[in-house]
């Protein structure tokens, strides 16, 4: 059931600027998501063959120092694409905050518009506390 709320002037946020800056977020996010996802599923890769040939074979001095080499490249390149992901990202969440406190702006604009056009059409008009409990009232229900 809808309820109907009693107010005559709601100006409703345009997200126009954040939506644009999430999509470019989002598709940017998903590209670029590779840096991490790749070096991660070698590294588990990586790491349960060592495990499974370790559990077969005996540990010997040359095959310690190979797995520590390797386990070192590996998670060398999971920092690095850490690293890549983040460089490449970070514009884009820039992007995103400032679209967001740009679109907020542009609201508390329009509504001091708003408020302006009002008083200007209808000075004798004032709202009172009880006015503006009602108001509070009815949002909560």
């Amino acid at each position: 059931m809808e309820q109907k709320i009693k107010v005559k002037n709601i100006t409703l946020m345009d997200e126009i600027e954040t939506k644009e800056a999430e999509e470019l977020y989002e598709i940017h996010h998903r590209k670029y998501s590779s840096f991490i996802a790749i070096p991660v599923l070698l590294l588990i890769l990586f790491t349960a063959l060592t495990i499974s040939f370790g559990i077969k074979t005996t540990i010997d001095e040359t095959s310690l120092i190979v797995f520590c080499v390797l386990s070192g490249i590996s998670m060398l390149a999971v920092i690095a694409g850490i690293s890549n992901y983040i460089n490449k990202i970070k514009p884009y969440k820039k992007l995103l905050q400032i679209a967001k406190l740009n679109d907020r702006i542009r609201h508390e604009e329009k509504i001091r518009f708003k408020e302006r056009k009002r008083l200007e059409l209808n000075p004798e008009e004032n709202y009172s506390s009880k006015d503006v409990d009602k108001t509070i009232e009815q949002t909560k229900n």
